[in-house]
């Protein structure tokens, strides 16, 4: 869809990061940049351009075409130390955010 459709070349939504980590991208909100003032040093960067190819960002295809995408980005944590540490500072700030729900309903 993204290729006939939006006219944004081979865009991959599902990869791996150069982390090793799996990703998954999910639009919600697509905006094509027709138009754009850039300026680097007080010189200009130049209009907005379709290319013929996609470019990359760590082998990961982005589109053809100036775009600003909103939604969301999952990705897989493989370092079992690193997923025990996120998964602790999320209980905490679930707890912490709950709290202070309770506390400010009591006022």
């Amino acid at each position: 869809m993204a290729k006939r459709l939006l006219g944004m070349g081979d865009p991959d939504f599902s990869f791996a990061m150069p982390s090793g980590q799996d990703t998954v991208i999910m639009p919600e909100e697509v905006f094509f940049i027709e138009d754009s003032d850039a300026e680097l040093d007080g010189r200009s960067l130049g209009d907005p351009v379709r290319l013929e190819t996609n470019p990359t960002i760590g082998g990961v295809p982005l589109p053809t075409r100036p775009t600003f995408v909103l939604g969301e980005a999952h990705m897989e944590t493989t370092d079992p130390e690193e997923y025990r540490r996120t998964r602790e500072q999320a209980q905490q700030a679930v707890a912490s955010s709950s709290t202070a729900t309770i506390e400010s309903g009591t006022e």
